[in-house]
């Protein structure tokens, strides 16, 4: 069987980012869509998705470098 990594995205502080409906670290980033999408990542707070609870969120975070794979 294959397994995937799992990706924690970090914030600015090198903190694991939490959702807040379920506080599950087990997030990924999520595609834009909207205005207020492409707004907020200027602003650095980037659309994330729990894969717990699904729940959508935004946080600020430094992407790709804050980004690890741990390998389960």
């Amino acid at each position: 069987m294959l397994e995937f990594g799992r990706m924690f995205v970090k914030d600015l502080k090198g903190n694991h980012v939490r959702c807040p409906e379920c506080q599950s670290t087990d997030v990924r980033y999520s595609e834009s869509h909207t205005i207020k999408d492409i707004w907020m990542w200027f602003l650095k707070q980037h659309s994330l998705r729990c894969r717990k609870c699904r729940k959508r969120f935004y946080a600020r975070t430094n992407e790709a470098a804050n980004v690890v794979w741990v390998k389960r």
